[in-house]
């Protein structure tokens, strides 16, 4: 058995209400007579099951709904039922063959650069000038045509992404995974340390490189895989490409550099959820939700989430020659930070906000990936930021703790 309930759900509570409306028809299909299924019960059971490996939410989703089927056949509503039902249908997700897929795409960069593939894990990222025409979205240009208002980019060049999975989902998450990484890498290493303030000009995302908005997914032969596709929400207008202020190969070099690195280190997972995270925010244009997330960031980094957000601060302090303004500025981000979460306060200073704390969130990537020992947690790190800034404070520890060994006789 491999599904099991998170300790801090009480499925049987739910179960009562699902067993109460859930009924399989003549057809063998689930049936719910009531919305709130759909609305709070199947979400809060796909929240409170933990599986041993990742599953796409729609994947998920799917695997729940079959489990409750299987209980409303039994008419056996237990936590126990259920758990057996979701682990037979995780089995069955995780033992299907993977397909190989190609993810279609663009970036904002106005030409190709000198490298023309990336790998990146288990995806390859291909970089053209345009898409072949093997790649067929035809059945669906003109839903793809009607999603935004505004232009849909013309000057980005293409990007598709070989990848596999065992199902749609599956395939498209490591695709877009992949590309968010890359980018978060990218943006890191091209705006390390820039500012961006034009006052009283329109701001859009601070992000320098993008991934298009709208991306579809193919079969090997570049026929549509399915009539579904992934956009951005929040899609506005194209970037405008600018010079970058890295030469092509310092790019490639740096990104190669920071990936092998990820790699290679006890910390890596959390930096790669960290990048991807990243870009989310770099590319959002409504500041107010960029600085919460950029601020979100900062505590995976600090391994602070969830904590007292003076731990965020002093560690993030931790790391600058004058830390005592450094611990100003933030106590100031974060007050910031909680005018926005409480008050809904965020107004034309926000922008500057983010590039503040963006600065600290660069510093702290920078950090971590030098930290010279790669077999380091993360909770290991953040004791190292906890140890005290002056050279006083550090000496009486390092007195005491020589004390502690002397006795101890170690």
């Amino acid at each position: 058995m491999c599904a099991d309930w998170k300790k801090n759900y009480d499925p049987q509570v739910i179960l009562e209400q699902i067993g109460k409306t859930a009924r399989v028809n003549e057809t063998g299909n689930l049936t719910i007579t009531n919305f709130t299924f759909v609305a709070v019960h199947k979400p809060v059971i796909s929240s409170a099951i933990e599986f041993r490996e990742p599953i796409p939410e729609p994947d998920r989703d799917g695997i729940v709904v079959e489990a409750i089927r299987q209980a409303a056949l039994k008419q056996d509503f237990s936590p126990q039922f259920l758990k057996v039902a979701l682990s037979k249908g995780e089995n069955k997700f995780l033992s299907q063959p993977k397909k190989d897929y190609i993810l279609a795409s663009a970036l904002s960069f106005n030409q190709v650069p000198p490298f023309r593939s990336i790998s990146i894990e288990e995806v390859k990222l291909i970089l053209s000038k345009s898409l072949p025409r093997s790649l067929d979205r035809r059945p669906i240009e003109r839903q793809l045509n009607r999603i935004y208002p505004t232009k849909l980019p013309d000057s980005y060049i293409a990007l598709r992404c070989n990848t596999h999975g065992r199902s749609i989902h599956e395939a498209a998450d490591k695709a877009l995974s992949a590309i968010e990484l890359l980018l978060g890498i990218w943006n890191s290493f091209i705006t390390y340390h820039s500012t961006r303030l034009q006052i009283g000009m329109p701001q859009g995302p601070i992000s320098r490189v993008r991934a298009g908005p709208i991306h579809t997914l193919h079969n090997a032969d570049g026929s549509l895989a399915t009539e579904m596709y992934w956009y951005e929400p929040t899609y506005a207008a194209p970037v405008t490409s600018r010079p970058l202020k890295v030469e092509w190969k310092e790019l490639r070099d740096g990104d190669r550099r920071i990936r092998r690195r990820i790699s290679t280190i006890k910390i890596g997972s959390i930096l790669r959820t960290a990048f991807i995270r990243y870009t989310a925010a770099l590319n959002e244009p409504r500041m107010e939700v960029a600085y919460l997330k950029l601020w979100g960031v900062l505590e995976l980094l600090t391994d602070t989430t969830g904590k007292r957000y003076d731990t965020t601060v002093r560690r993030t302090a931790f790391l600058a020659k004058h830390w005592q303004m450094a611990k100003q500025e933030l106590e100031h981000l974060r007050d910031a930070r909680n005018r926005i979460v409480h008050y809904a306060e965020g107004g034309n200073k926000t922008e500057t906000h983010v590039v503040q704390l963006k600065s600290y969130v660069d510093i702290m990537f920078d950090f971590l990936l030098k930290y010279p020992d790669a077999k380091a947690s993360i909770e290991e790190i953040g004791e190292f930021l906890d140890s005290p800034y002056d050279k006083e404070s550090v000496q009486r520890k390092i007195k005491l703790l020589e004390g502690v060994k002397e006795f101890r006789e170690y």
